[in-house]
């Protein structure tokens, strides 16, 4: 779902090439657009070292920052990455691709209340992007501030017609009403189901949701077992299938 509407930072960079020349040897423009190159395809070590070299030149160059990000990032090397995207931001703090990759390093960091600010500031910059939406949505939902977060994920339903058709803005406002408007929460969680009845998440969202705060045991058992149907196979679901199996059979009797 996610891989779905991930932002193309990459190609996003296209737009942000300098025509100027620095040194007697290759274009600086030229440089940065082989490491784009190179990142599209998927060769982060050359567009790595492409970067480098060319802030060996211009110290301050935000589109060679932003590929070093990038690049450090595949590279699982993320506090480098996160100083980068930092540094860009820092350079160029109305550029929308600084801040947001910036937001988004910082909430793959953990460090969802710094993460919200910068994307705050990216989604003030271009107040359509979805991505930014769901950023914003899921590091309020962290932080634990629901109606915060249900107000984002309303948003990215509201002006994202091809999100609103599936189940992620509906499982998302769900989530944010199941501790305190349970009754609310369920409309949303079937409206999730109504749109992708086969989703996992969906299942899961359900079991949990008639398991802690409905109470009611034989549709939490349903929904488990349902979960852990539609996910067999999947691999990005086995930890948690294996916990809702637990759960299934500690509330089953099993």
């Amino acid at each position: 779902m996610k891989k779905q509407y991930i932002y193309s930072i990459v190609a996003a960079l296209t737009v942000l090439f300098v025509n100027g020349c620095s040194g007697p040897e290759v274009p600086v423009n030229v440089m940065l657009e082989d490491a784009y190159q190179k990142a599209e395809t998927g060769d982060w070590t050359a567009a790595d070292k492409l970067a480098a070299n060319v802030l060996k030149r211009e110290g301050n160059n935000v589109n060679a920052l932003i590929l070093r990000a990038m690049s450090c990032s595949h590279h699982d090397e993320q506090q480098k990455a996160l100083d980068y995207a930092i540094a860009a931001a820092n350079l160029k703090p109305n550029l929308f691709l600084a801040q947001y990759l910036k937001g988004q390093l910082l909430y793959k960091s953990g460090k969802y209340d710094l993460a919200h600010v910068a994307l705050k500031a990216a989604l003030k910059l271009r107040p359509n992007d979805q991505n930014t939406l769901i950023l914003l949505a899921q590091a309020t939902l962290h932080q634990k501030q629901y109606m915060v977060s249900a107000t984002y994920f309303a948003r990215l339903a509201k002006q994202n017609p091809q999100i609103r058709s599936t189940s992620l803005p509906w499982n998302g406002i769900g989530i944010c009403y199941a501790r305190t408007m349970p009754t609310k929460a369920k409309q949303f969680f079937r409206q999730a189901e109504k749109i992708a009845p086969y989703d996992p998440v969906t299942s899961l969202n359900l079991a949990v949701f008639y398991d802690r705060y409905n109470r009611n045991r034989m549709l939490a058992c349903q929904y488990y077992q349902r979960f852990i149907r539609l996910s067999t196979g999947k691999a990005e679901y086995d930890m948690i299938r294996g916990s809702a199996q637990s759960r299934l059979d500690s509330i089953s009797g099993n």
